[in-house]
């Protein structure tokens, strides 16, 4: 029966409900996510897969092709694999999130580069009412280049072929996830050496503290154009903003809401631009007026 994890962000040597647990015991959720780009301000997920293994056996699979709601760049499909036509119509992501949050119960998360998967869930995650999942997240790329540093590069590519990992699909996330898994496995057993067992303190040692969806996130701000915002949102009601561009040139725009999320501690908001007739993410530190005033009719 794995470790019950609270919603509690303080955790001690005490209170930690891994500590003194045998890896081999705990439920381990590889992670992995296919995107239409770098950033999630400005791009968005289209594939998400997450594999549960117990007791070093792959016991689960979610896997999910999802609707960006906007095009995925050709350069990026070359990558992936993933065009509009496979992805049109699908469930969007904060139709899956339920029960993605749902399949890590009681299980420490790991990821290939894990803030730049864990970054995009905590987006989303942000635009949400629900709680932060409690739980730890392991990087594998971390933790390789902790445990191998005679390896040139710990991309997962260049892992899976000193290892011999195979992977039908490289660039597809279950297949990916499965492939994270693997070098985690083998990062494991160089750790452990002779010992019989390898507790999960003695894990961290070697990686240091794991990273949490909370890490990502800030206190909100207390200032009424937030307020402003979200009751649109709430509403679907349209807004009179003057907004900061990158250049320091003042514009005047309506915008009606679709999201307000969090990233590297600034808050974005998701939102159709009238004046542009297109979706835009703005940043709040830049909106210097917030007034709830209807778009001129066109």
């Amino acid at each position: 029966m794995p470790p019950r994890l609270g919603r509690s962000s303080r955790r001690t040597r005490t209170t930690d409900p891994f500590h003194g647990h045998d890896l081999k015991s705990l439920p381990v959720v590889a992670i992995d996510l296919e995107t239409t780009g770098g950033s999630p301000v400005r791009s968005r997920i289209v594939e998400v897969a997450a594999v549960r293994f117990e007791a070093s056996r792959e016991v689960a699979c979610l896997d999910d092709l999802i609707d960006p709601q906007m095009p995925i760049p050709p350069e990026v499909t070359a990558i992936h694999g993933i065009t509009d036509g496979m992805v049109r119509g699908r469930l969007r992501i904060d139709e899956v999130l339920p029960d993605l949050w749902q399949f890590f119960e009681g299980a420490i998360l790991l990821a290939h580069h894990a803030p730049f998967d864990c970054g995009f869930l905590a987006y989303e995650l942000s635009k949400r009412p629900d709680a932060s999942p409690p739980n730890p997240i392991l990087d594998s790329c971390k933790l390789s280049r902790r445990v191998f540093p005679e390896h040139h590069s710990h991309s997962l590519s260049s892992l899976c072929e000193q290892f011999g990992i195979r992977r039908e699909r490289e660039h597809r996330a279950a297949d990916d996830a499965r492939a994270c898994y693997e070098v985690f496995r083998r990062c494991v057993e160089r750790i452990a050496g002779d010992r019989p067992a390898l507790l999960w303190e003695d894990l961290l040692e070697r990686h240091g503290p794991p990273l949490r969806f909370e890490d990502f996130h800030r206190p909100w701000p207390k200032v009424p154009s937030l307020k402003i915002l979200r009751r649109a949102l709430r509403w679907s009601k349209p807004l009179r903003i003057i907004y900061s561009t990158a250049s320091g040139y003042e514009t005047e725009r309506w915008i009606t809401p679709r999201a307000i999320g969090q990233y590297r501690g600034l808050v974005q908001i998701e939102a159709f631009c009238h004046s542009q007739q297109a979706l835009r993410t703005f940043r709040l530190d830049r909106m210097l007026d917030v007034t709830s005033t209807p778009p001129p009719e066109a």
